[in-house]
């Protein structure tokens, strides 16, 4: 939404002047809220004993290109426009206009939808091997500074990842390409986990909140680094044990 908020601003009538009696009028600290996707007006209401403006209007324009939101969790239309879990609830949406739940961060950004994902367990890779191009974690601290699932994922299906070959085998309903989750991106996602799980719910989708979960970021040639969603838990993992694999999707 747009806020306008209208600070003491005086309306002149006749020949009146700022500094004297010539009939201003103060509005003050009032505030209208329009869509962001639409164009329009808005009406401000003057001072009550006022009679020579009854009302002010204020012609909206929308900017062209992609709108701008603060950090936080929405819920993702299918047409990719983005509304906190309210704002989705009270225009009544379907379950099935959903595309599913975006994240903003400062980091990264994603989408995650879990319906219809096949929690099976695959390996990170079959044979143990330092992946080039991807960054080579040595610590957790380290590890949680990657977000760069989508090009990891590239990387690790021509090493011939099944994990990363499986979260790429999903579409979002918008059309877009899964991808297997960085630490980072699953960090991020555990952060934001209490909003994650509201706004799920809004579109009748489960949060992953519980079990372990593939990262696409590697510590070494032997292991990964794996996610535990149900307290945060971000540890090694063996690439060729086997694992769950979820996917998420770019924003």
């Amino acid at each position: 939404m747009n806020t306008i908020k209208l600070n003491t601003i005086g309306i002149l009538s006749g020949g009146g002047n700022a500094g004297g009696g010539g009939g201003g009028v103060t509005i003050n600290n009032q505030e209208k809220s329009v869509d962001i996707t639409e164009n329009g007006t808005i009406e401000v209401v003057a001072d009550a004993g006022f009679t020579g403006l009854g009302k002010i209007t204020i012609n909206v324009n929308v900017p062209t290109g992609t709108p701008t939101y603060e950090n936080g969790v929405y819920v993702q239309h299918i047409d990719s426009k983005l509304y906190t879990t309210d704002e989705w609830t009270a225009k009544g949406f379907a379950n099935e206009d959903a595309n599913g739940v975006a994240v903003i961060a400062n980091e990264a950004s994603f989408v995650c939808n879990f319906r219809n994902l096949s929690y099976g367990t695959l390996q990170w890779l079959g044979t143990p091997a330092l992946i080039e191009g991807i960054a080579q974690a040595a610590t957790v601290n380290d590890a949680v500074l990657d977000f760069q699932g989508l090009n990891n994922t590239q990387l690790m299906i021509a090493a011939g990842s099944s994990a990363a070959t499986t979260a790429a085998g999903y579409t979002s309903p918008n059309g877009k390409q899964g991808y297997l989750p960085s630490l980072g991106e699953w960090s991020i996602y555990g952060d934001n986990l209490e909003d994650i799980i509201v706004a799920m719910t809004a579109i009748g989708l489960n949060a992953i909140t519980s079990d372990y979960y593939l990262s696409s970021t590697q510590k070494n040639a032997s292991d990964c680094w794996q996610y535990g969603a149900k307290y945060g838990k971000k540890e090694a993992y063996g690439k060729t044990s086997w694992q769950r694999v979820a996917a998420f999707f770019p924003l």
